[in-house]
């Protein structure tokens, strides 16, 4: 493991523990604002008609502050968490290194291919931007 990427994993797991926390705590208050504890009887009426599922109308549940914030939460935080993680991962040098492999080799059956130049110490140059469409010869 590289340093950089232990940094990363680091900084992730530090912004985790950060926000999992907080937004745990606020949800079960919204999950439980006003609800009141029901005694327990059995498992059989525990989850009786368990899979059911309450359609709830958007203008009922936007109307209510609590439940609103709750769905919402529900809906963004997934999308939130993808951004931080690709930010975090993302941008690394060996992630534009296979983002540039399979971009080459998608290129490739459509005759696109990476020129190079052949430098004057015999080396290989990568030309900037260096893209040639080969024509297909029959």
């Amino acid at each position: 493991m590289t340093i950089s990427r232990y940094i990363r994993l680091a900084l992730l797991a530090i912004i985790d523990m950060m926000c999992t926390l907080p937004i745990s705590i606020y949800s079960i208050y919204l999950g439980n604002k006003g609800v009141g504890l029901a005694p327990w009887i059995s498992w059989d009426d525990t989850h009786f008609n368990f899979s059911r599922v309450d359609p709830v109308a958007s203008l009922i549940w936007r109307s209510d502050p609590s439940f609103r914030a709750s769905v919402e939460l529900t809906r963004w935080l997934p999308v939130v968490c993808a951004i931080l993680f690709f930010g975090l991962f993302g941008f690394a040098s060996e992630a534009q290194r296979h983002y540039k492999l399979f971009f080459w080799a998608i290129m490739k059956p459509l005759g696109i291919h990476f020129q190079t130049k052949k430098s004057m110490n015999g080396g290989t140059k990568v030309s900037p931007p260096g893209y040639v469409r080969q024509s297909l010869v029959w």
